[in-house]
């Protein structure tokens, strides 16, 4: 395995983990070992949405309770889950946004776009969030995208993605566990969203 190589691994998969603590989820792990960008793993904890999610599958009258919730000023099912999936695309468009980023610093042609990485995984919630009635189209991809790509050149967000992408680099397995994500984050006091 090419430095090079697992570098830009490193790069894309701290991409997402930065975009995740911003919105206020965690991680589980990160890992870059497969060392080819888009081929990592992050597995983010999205434990808000799997509430609501098990209770609209398990109970249709959720659905009318959340309604009727909403008149009394509560909180609105579909604004919910239309937020939950601007977060969740931001997060997915981060990994290649993170590539994109880091190449223009190295003074390289990006060799990644939006169109490459995660896009079976991005068809894939896709087909999800139609069931909720919820659609996102290509240009709510490219929207998150773009949001994506302004963020992480953020200064402080962009020296979390470099010092996560570090510490996989440095690591024999080129893995993070949450606990040592959040030990990072909180050593740099990185602030969420």
């Amino acid at each position: 395995m090419s430095t090079e190589l697992i570098k830009r691994a490193a790069i894309h998969e701290a991409g997402h983990v930065v975009m995740a603590y911003f919105n206020r989820y965690k991680c589980n792990f990160t890992d870059c070992s497969a060392a080819k960008p888009g081929e990592g793993k992050t597995e983010i904890s999205w434990a808000p949405i799997h509430t609501y999610v098990n209770m609209i599958l398990n109970y249709q009258s959720f659905k009318t309770e959340i309604a009727e919730s909403a008149k009394k000023g509560g909180p609105d099912l579909n604004s919910w889950l239309e937020e939950f999936l601007k977060q969740f695309l931001l997060v997915l468009c981060s990994g290649t946004a993170a590539e994109i980023i880091y190449d223009k610093k190295n003074s390289r042609t990006p060799t990644n776009t939006i169109n490459g990485a995660d896009s079976d995984t991005i068809a894939t919630f896709l087909d999800g969030i139609v069931f909720f009635d919820i659609v996102a189209d290509q240009k709510d991809v490219q929207q998150a995208f773009d949001v994506s790509v302004g963020l992480l050149q953020r200064d402080e967000l962009w020296s979390a993605v470099e010092i996560i992408a570090d510490q996989l680099v440095s690591r024999p397995n080129h893995r993070l566990m949450g606990t040592e994500i959040e030990s990072l984050l909180v050593s740099i006091k990185f602030k969420p969203l």
